[in-house]
């Protein structure tokens, strides 16, 4: 089975961004970067847009509170610590905090 349908929906307090920062910044990151910079005619050039932006976020841009990795460079350097984890071999990796990929829902 998928890992998304083990998601849980836990909704923060309201008035308490802090709570979930991490999605707080993506949520400003998508908004001044594709919602407010475009002007979308149909609801296909926003998805269209979105996916290309979504792209470049998960995979192209270095991300400052991963040590300026991309997301998608954390989740393999988060798997590899995992693997070396899981058959007992060092790793420089004591504390790790998943983030993984904002993905678009079709």
């Amino acid at each position: 089975m998928d890992r998304e349908a083990y998601s849980k929906l836990e909704l923060i307090q309201p008035g308490k961004p802090k709570q979930n920062s991490f999605i707080e910044r993506f949520n400003r990151s998508y908004r001044k970067e594709i919602l407010d910079f475009y002007l979308f005619r149909t609801l296909n050039e926003v998805r269209e847009m979105t996916g290309k932006w979504l792209s470049e976020y998960n995979c192209e841009r270095p991300h400052e509170s991963l040590n300026s990795m991309t997301l998608e460079e954390y989740r393999q350097h988060y798997n590899l610590a995992e693997t070396q984890k899981m058959h007992g071999t060092k790793t420089s990796l004591f504390t790790l905090r998943l983030i993984g990929y904002i993905n678009l829902i079709e």
